[in-house]
């Protein structure tokens, strides 16, 4: 009779060990799904992209001689047709008063129907910012339009 209790015993111990093992593998399984849901979870990064980009665009502003819109293409060297730029540049001082507008006129027409409150299945980004300026020893006061289209390529 010993001898019957002892492998009783051992065939409980092995049924004890499945449900551990499935346990332990349902917890891993969780874990895996959850983990792998939130890296994979896409990232819009335009608006960093257009923060940067406006910081570039002060930066490349630092004399009154590149203040045209071909000598800022240049110091950006974007792609024309995923981005949309307005600069007005005012001086605090003189009056001087410049705009600089290059880029895809395009994603300018959905920001302002998205100012107006149309939906679209996939939006360009629309910020806008504002800067203090000094260039040649003359206050000005910059702002900025940036538009970016990007959606897919910028959606990761």
């Amino acid at each position: 009779m010993p001898e019957r209790m002892k492998k009783a015993q051992i065939g409980g111990e092995f049924v004890i060990w499945i449900y551990r093992f499935l346990l332990i593998g349902a917890i891993a399984f969780a874990l895996v799904i959850i983990i792998g849901n939130k890296y994979t979870e896409k990232f819009d990064v335009r608006q960093m992209e257009s923060s940067i980009l406006s910081e570039k665009i002060i930066d490349c502003m630092n004399s009154r001689s590149n203040l045209y819109p071909e000598s800022l293409k240049t110091c950006l060297n974007l792609n024309e047709f995923n981005y949309y730029i307005i600069a007005n540049i005012t001086s605090l001082e003189t009056g001087f008063n410049t705009s600089i507008i290059f880029g895809n006129n395009d994603l300018k027409v959905q920001c302002d129907l998205i100012n107006r409150g149309t939906k679209f299945a996939k939006p360009p980004l629309c910020s806008n910012y504002k800067y203090l300026l000094l260039i040649d020893d003359e206050k000005m006061k910059a702002e900025l339009e940036v538009d970016i289209g990007k959606h897919d390529k910028n959606l990761q």
